[in-house]
């Protein structure tokens, strides 16, 4: 499906820089009739199409969304230059305001993957009021950064030379700890370079700056402002994120908040948008209500 960016966008996208009326974003639907509608929002430099294998079997109402200018056919298109991740999210919240009001009998909830699940996080930062007119739900957040120490890829990705690639594309597949991350690197890889390459690295430089920083504050800032306007939130790390996990548990709960929500997965990072790992983990959820923010 698609989404026509009317001139009332306007009315939410702030940096008169980003010229995005009249232009479209992109979004793959699977309709059901539950009562349950999940959007889900992918990776860095991603698609929808992720997403396809696990909406092909889900038992949801799915709509997966591109992000702006995330398209293989937008590469080249002049018309779809660059833009703010300020207007990445207003745009989001836009696109997720005309799903509300098509689907207003449906209760929503987010499921973001990697970029995708801090781009649910910074709905607050940049779109709060739109945010909260959602009525969200649930938000289920699977592998978000959590500081600079887990934006490894997108660290690489902002510094690539744009005449120049290869090189640093290289060293992002020295970082596979086995067989199995290393396949899905050259898959990644194999994505972005089909896409436009200035768009994905302007979006990793901005994300980073928000990231930034070796503590866990701002994340748990965020988790705090998301789950004031949901049901509640869910968090699954991936095992490559091990590490960060008792930290943020404690510094979670310290906060008031529920350590049932933060989930360590024993998946890797890309394993957790396979479709058997959706499957459980959002019907999971969604079924008990349980270990809410």
């Amino acid at each position: 499906g698609q989404i026509i960016i009317g001139s009332d966008a306007l009315d939410s996208v702030g940096d008169e820089r980003d010229l995005v009326a009249g232009r479209i974003l992109h979004y793959l639907e699977a309709q059901r009739p539950s009562e349950d509608l999940l959007v889900f929002l992918h990776g860095l430099g991603l698609d929808a199409n992720d997403f396809r294998p696990y909406m092909a079997e889900s038992r949801f109402h799915c709509i997966a969304l591109t992000l702006y200018g995330f398209n293989t056919e937008e590469k080249n298109d002049d018309h779809y230059k660059p833009i703010s991740l300020q207007s990445h999210v207003q745009l989001l919240a836009y696109a997720l305001d005309r799903i509300h009001r098509e689907h207003h009998h449906k209760r929503i909830t987010l499921v973001g993957f990697s970029f995708g699940a801090d781009i649910i996080f910074f709905l607050m930062q940049f779109a709060a009021k739109a945010a909260r007119d959602l009525n969200i739900r649930k938000a289920i957040l699977l592998d978000p950064n959590v500081n600079e120490a887990t934006t490894t890829i997108s660290s690489r990705v902002a510094v690539v030379d744009k005449e120049q690639p290869l090189t640093e594309l290289v060293k992002i597949l020295d970082s596979a700890g086995s067989v199995n991350e290393f396949r899905n690197l050259c898959e990644y890889l194999y994505k972005i370079t089909s896409k436009d390459f200035a768009q994905i690295q302007r979006h990793a430089k901005e994300v980073l700056a928000l990231c930034g920083g070796q503590t866990y504050d701002k994340f748990l800032d965020r988790m705090g402002q998301l789950s004031s306007i949901t049901e509640g939130i869910h968090i699954v790390l991936s095992f490559d994120y091990e590490q960060h996990f008792n930290t943020i548990a404690r510094g979670a709960v310290a906060r008031g908040m529920d350590a049932r929500s933060l989930e360590c997965s024993r998946c890797g990072h890309f394993e957790l948008i396979g479709t058997s790992f959706l499957k459980e983990t959002l019907e999971g959820v969604l079924a008990t209500g349980a270990g809410e923010l």
